[in-house]
C-alpha cells in the first residue's frame, strides 16, 4: 500500500471554467480575476489531495503558484513544486525543438519523482 501512496495523483486547472469575453470568445489565458475567483477551490483541492509534489504545467500556473509572487495563490501548506512546459506550447513550437521540450519535461518529472523516494 505504501507504494500506491506515492503514486496518488490529482489533476486540475487554475480555473474551473472556460472564461469567455463579452463576445463569447474564449480567452487565450484566463484573466487575473478568474484565477482569483477560483483560488479558494484550488487551495481546497490541494488540501484534500495532500500532494508531495505539485507539478505546474505552463508559465501561467508556475507564476500563480510561485510562493514568492505577491499576487499569487497562497496554499495553506508548503508543497514541493516543479514546473514543466505546457503541452500546447510544445504543439506550437518549431519542429526542431519539440523533441527537446518533451524530453526536458520528462527528465524534470522523473528527477522530481526520484527526489520523493
Amino acid at each position: 500500500c505504501e507504494r500506491w501512496e506515492t503514486l496518488r495523483t490529482c489533476l486540475t486547472n487554475l480555473v474551473c471554467c472556460i472564461p469567455r469575453g463579452g463576445d463569447g470568445e474564449k480567452f487565450q489565458e484566463p484573466p487575473d480575476e478568474a484565477v482569483r475567483t477560483c483560488a479558494p477551490r484550488l487551495v481546497e483541492l490541494v488540501e484534500l489531495a495532500r500532494p508531495r509534489l505539485l507539478v505546474t504545467v505552463g508559465k501561467l500556473a508556475m507564476d500563480w503558484l510561485d510562493p514568492t509572487w505577491t499576487k499569487g495563490v497562497r496554499l495553506r501548506r508548503e508543497v514541493q513544486q516543479v514546473g514543466i512546459v505546457h503541452p500546447a506550447a510544445v504543439l506550437r513550437a518549431n519542429e526542431a525543438v519539440k523533441g527537446m521540450m518533451q524530453r526536458r519535461a520528462i527528465v524534470t518529472l522523473a528527477s522530481s519523482a526520484r527526489g520523493l523516494e
